[in-house]
């Protein structure tokens, strides 16, 4: 539990950073070289969001495995052997 709270604050500080990254980019590429420049540093967010979703997927993906590992490790009934079980009632 204390992991999963460090993961929600750990997406939350990333969360604001990206959307700080992305205001910032667009203001400062308006004031500083109008239309062309504005467009090329909203690709580059566009490419920052992109990793920033990638990272987000790993994360997720890493807590989900570790999750079913503690659960197999432990001898927590599975979610496979609880499919099965519903299947075996029907």
């Amino acid at each position: 539990m204390i992991s999963l709270t460090g993961l929600l604050i750990f997406m939350s500080f990333l969360l604001v950073a990206t959307a700080n990254a992305i205001i910032v980019s667009v203001l400062m590429s308006l004031a500083a070289a109008g239309g062309f420049l504005a467009l090329f540093f909203a690709c580059l967010v566009a490419v920052y969001v992109g990793a920033v979703s990638i990272a987000i997927f790993v994360v997720s993906a890493t807590v989900i495995s570790a999750i079913v590992g503690v659960m197999i490790a432990t001898g927590m009934p599975s979610l496979c052997q609880f499919c099965l079980y519903i299947l075996e009632i029907k």
